[in-house]
Parts: C-alpha cells; structure tokens; sequence
C-alpha cells in the first residue's frame, strides 16, 4: 500500500525510496514486533508465576528448574517467529547497509531464538524476552522512520506531532 499509493499521501513520500523506508519498518519491522509479542502476551498464562509480587513456588530450586527445562510448545512458536523475523531482518540490514552493529544483533538474537528453541531450555523466559518485551520494539521500529540515517530525511519534521506521540 504504502509503495504503491503513498506518493500522494505527502511531499516527503514522493520518493520511491522513503516509500520503501516506510514500509520496511511498519510493515515488515513492525508488523512483526506485534506478530511475536501478541503471540508472548497470549500465553503470558504460561509465565503468570513469574510476572506477580507473591512468589512462592518460583524462588524454590524445583520452581527454577522447572522453568529454565519445561518444554513449552507456545514459547518454541514464539521463537521460530521471532528467528524468522531475525533471518529477515539480517537480509534487510545488509540490503539497506544498515551496518555492523545491527548485522552483530540480528546474528546474536537470532543464535540466542535458535538455541533456545532446544526442548527444555528456557522457553518460559523465551515468551517474555522474544515475545511479550517486542511491543517496546515495536514503537522502535515505528520511530525508525524519523531518523535522519536509517529512516526518512524530513519526515520528522514533516510529521512532529507524530513522532512526539511515538
């Protein structure tokens, strides 16, 4: 949509490039922090003894191991999503000449999803780490579009407000 429809939107977006800019981070970037975390907060049933005030089970070894080696099948589907989303964000960083350090996080976060979805190795913190913390990144990859490097050059000040909102 926005490729296609978005020149007569603004002036800023007459260009083909920040048209592509746009719609790498909303539709791909951000449509997939909200993919995973939506999965993560479906299931944050799964890791309710963790995210409360009143511990009682979990602070005892027997609650500690339970979670680092319970196998978790919703947790095991928040990684695989959450490392398909690595392998193309890696492919957009070098097509974009994003640079090194975002090529180094998408290889680490990506090795830290495939490891983790090892049976029985911390799929609980897996679905709030790589699932439910990705609704922060989702405003992230949002307000990727106002920087000046990796985003669209004049769209923070052609859209203040909205960037302030973000």
């Amino acid at each position: 949509f926005i490729t296609s429809y978005g020149t007569d939107l603004h002036a800023v977006l007459e260009t083909e490039r920040h048209r592509h800019i746009i719609a790498r981070h909303v539709g791909v970037d951000g449509f997939a922090c909200l993919i995973v975390a939506y999965i993560g907060f479906a299931n944050k049933h799964l890791i309710a003894e963790c995210m409360t005030l009143k511990r009682e089970n979990s602070s005892t070894d027997e609650g500690s191991l339970r979670r680092i080696y319970t196998y978790q099948p919703r947790a095991h589907q928040v990684l695989l999503c959450f490392f398909a989303y690595q392998c193309k964000n890696m492919y957009d960083t070098i097509v974009w000449n994003d640079g090194a350090i975002f090529v180094a996080h998408h290889i680490l976060a990506g090795l830290t999803a495939w490891l983790g979805m090892y049976p029985g190795v911390a799929g609980m913190y897996g679905l709030f780490f790589m699932g439910i913390s990705e609704f922060s990144t989702l405003f992230l990859c949002l307000l990727a579009n106002f920087d000046n490097d990796f985003g669209v050059v004049g769209l923070d000040e052609a859209f203040p407000t909205t960037r302030i909102i973000l």
